[in-house]
């Protein structure tokens, strides 16, 4: 029986980088042959996603995988690293320092702050693999206690073919000007 792989992650958005990356991973996956399907809770992309919910009825067996791209708190994703069966891998995007968000956007910052502490109990996990985008990212973890030994970087898939078709916005681009209050007040 061929091993199936879950890319698990806390929210699928078809451009922003984690999504980007995650969807790279599973085409490069499926190309191939392996059955790949990603789950997330939620999600902004018109494509194929299940419900994370429904991945205890994808992972069943041992030889089964799941790769998770931690970028905020999520309790569920601990939760189904502990108790699912199979191989767990976790691909960390790093987490953004609370105080980033803060004075923008209280419960951002929260999610923040709680998945940057969670680090260390994922470190506790059976995760056999842990993938960072930078040595910065895989130093977080191994400051944590995680193995050393079982890290490496593997920087984030881009799907930039699809850049070449598009046309730049210029009335979004004009909005970002510098004496428009900067990119992160425009955004929250």
């Amino acid at each position: 029986m061929q091993a199936r792989v879950a890319i698990l992650l806390p929210h699928l958005a078809e451009f922003d980088a984690v999504g980007n990356d995650a969807l790279a991973m599973q085409s490069i996956l499926q190309a191939r042959g392996v059955n790949v399907r990603i789950f997330a809770p939620t999600r902004e992309y018109d494509g194929e996603c299940y419900a994370s919910k429904k991945l205890p009825d994808f992972i069943r067996n041992p030889e089964d995988v799941i790769i998770y791209h931690y970028t905020v708190y999520w309790d569920k994703a601990y939760e189904y690293l502990r108790d699912l069966p199979g191989r767990k891998i976790v691909k960390y995007h790093n987490v953004t320092p609370a105080h980033f968000f803060a004075p923008y956007h209280a419960g951002y910052a929260e999610v923040c702050e709680r998945g940057r502490a969670q680090i260390a109990e994922f470190s506790q996990l059976p995760i056999e693999l842990l993938l960072g985008d930078s040595h910065y990212n895989v130093r977080e973890w191994i400051d944590h206690g995680f193995p050393a030994q079982r890290t490496a970087v593997l920087p984030p898939f881009h799907r930039v073919e699809q850049l070449f078709d598009c046309e730049a916005d210029l009335n979004l681009l004009s909005e970002f000007s510098p004496d428009a209050g900067g990119i992160v007040a425009n955004l929250l």
